[in-house]
């Protein structure tokens, strides 16, 4: 294989999340084919100015076509004859949406590479996001049978309503589908039983930016506790039951300063800063920060002490935003959804019920709040559960020369 196809959600065109979990890929890609292609499927700003390995290019023909430009024209591919067939059932908007938007991606595919300068017995193509263009991609393998694929699959795409969209066939015709988390697999087997021989586990881990650094933690005497959370403030994301969870622990424990620090953006913003403008708790204090770029937020983790990482949403993949945590040693306090628990156990942070209450989290953070001993081993155990499991660069080479390249 000589070229290698990768389709992203907005990466590199004002991508912020995106950037962090698909530039290990690309890396990965450069160094295994000649040429590396990226195809971002929509356009959120102006390109980030990120270096790329100099045989890598990205091709903004889709995002720059008047299918992506001009809703009405995208519209009109729900008119397409047999496009009630390919939905297949149930056949809600959403899902005929979707197929009509995996039909136009095809016919712009087929355009620009099948009949143009691409040689498919020397391409692979791998979809990053199991969404519209994995379905496309399906559709067009069983006409073109030298066309070859995989696709990632995460947590939105896999435990939503997308998850229930008409892929079958995404799957059935691709080289494998994999998931992030053995949780996200075994979901999607479930869904597609007949498929299921196409389905697997592969975590994306993370990069660690600042090798040689590690966090710093509060000790016990120093009756200080510094929380950070990365998340979309967001239905779901969980992020308004941390506070809730914080402001028990600052009655809990009166004598201690407790500092919580909030990364991320989202429709409920306004929300959570109305409720922490109530917060009547002296000890507790609360800085929402905002959406940053990656490498700001790895800077943030050893800049000042971090004792831990907070997130308690109600569905998951594998979150990254944990595992960059526990690349620079800061144990994790999660809800056990999706794929934390490949990712959280008692040997590297606190692995909450979906359910938890303020109560609970406090019983169960207490054994650890007075002793040094137990935190450092925490701290010790998440980095060398990153270490060993969710180190990004070995993940993606990996999973490049096992599932992209030919096997001799």
């Amino acid at each position: 294989m000589t070229t290698a196809i990768l389709i992203t959600d907005a990466f590199p065109l004002g991508s912020i999340t995106e950037t962090a979990f698909v530039v290990p890929e690309i890396e990965a890609l450069a160094k295994a084919f000649a040429r590396v292609i990226v195809i971002p499927t929509t356009a959120l700003g102006p390109a980030d100015a990120i270096p790329l390995p100099p045989n890598v290019e990205i091709c903004r023909d889709w995002v720059e076509s008047p299918l992506w430009r001009q809703k009405w024209r995208r519209a009109l591919y729900l008119f397409t004859p047999g496009l009630w067939r390919r939905c297949g059932s149930p056949r809600t908007f959403t899902n005929l949406t979707f197929t009509a938007a995996s039909i136009a991606f095809e016919r712009w595919f087929l355009h620009r590479f099948i009949k143009g300068d691409l040689d498919l017995k020397d391409t692979v193509i791998e979809t990053f996001w199991f969404d519209f263009p994995t379905a496309a991609l399906g559709h067009m393998r069983k006409h073109i049978p030298s066309l070859r694929y995989v696709s990632r699959a995460h947590g939105h795409d896999i435990y939503t309503d997308r998850a229930l969209k008409p892929r079958a066939e995404a799957i059935d015709q691709s080289q494998g589908i994999y998931c992030v988390s053995g949780f996200g697999a075994d979901y999607l087997k479930k869904l597609f039983p007949g498929s299921a021989d196409k389905i697997h586990s592969a975590p994306i881990g993370c990069t660690k930016l600042l090798p040689a650094h590690m966090a710093a933690g509060h000790k016990s005497t120093d009756r200080q506790l510094t929380f950070m959370s990365i998340a979309r403030v967001a239905p779901g994301k969980g992020v308004g039951r941390i506070l809730e969870m914080l402001r028990k622990l600052a009655v809990a424990r009166p004598s201690t300063s407790i500092r919580w620090i909030h990364i991320g953006d989202g429709p409920l913003m306004s929300v959570l800063k109305s409720a922490t403008g109530s917060i009547t708790e002296t000890n507790l204090s609360v800085e929402l920060r905002g959406t940053r770029h990656n490498p700001e937020v790895q800077r943030m983790l050893t800049a000042e002490p971090i004792d831990w990482m907070m997130l308690l949403s109600d569905s998951e993949g594998l979150p990254i935003s944990l595992c960059e945590g526990m690349a620079y040693g800061i144990p994790a306090i999660a809800t056990d959804v999706g794929g934390v628990s490949q990712l959280v156990d008692d040997d590297c942070g606190l692995l909450l019920p979906p359910d938890c209450t303020p109560e609970e989290f406090v019983r169960g953070l207490l054994p650890y709040l007075d002793s040094d001993i137990r935190m450092d081993s925490l701290r010790r155990g998440a980095f060398e559960k990153w270490k060993r499991h969710f180190n990004a660069p070995a993940l993606r080479h990996d999973f490049v020369a096992r599932h992209l390249l030919p096997q001799k």
